[in-house]
């Protein structure tokens, strides 16, 4: 059995044993009641990271798409920034119509 280093309080002498285990009693309701509260603490931030998480991946593929539409519009201004390429991209699109 491994030694984990609690211990049980020392009763004082003089107390009433009936005394003693009512406050041992009432220490374990005050741990019970702060696990608990700490349980749905967790679970609240684990939701919470949840959905963060969730909203993350939402705005990285918006991210990405936008990267990509600024790809193509850096792409398309490239072509077009020339006069002889505006030109030719303006013959282009009218021979396309």
């Amino acid at each position: 059995m491994a030694k984990h280093g609690i211990r049980a309080p020392k009763t004082p002498k003089s107390e009433d044993p009936a005394i003693t285990i009512a406050n041992q009693d009432l220490q374990i309701k005050v741990l019970i009641d702060r696990c608990e509260e700490l349980r749905k603490e967790r679970e609240s931030l684990a939701y919470r990271y949840e959905n963060l998480s969730e909203e993350l991946s939402l705005v990285r593929s918006l991210n990405q798409e936008q990267a990509e539409e600024k790809a193509e519009m850096d792409e398309a201004f490239a072509r077009t920034s020339g006069w002889q390429d505006c030109a030719r991209e303006l013959i282009k699109m009218m021979l396309e119509k």
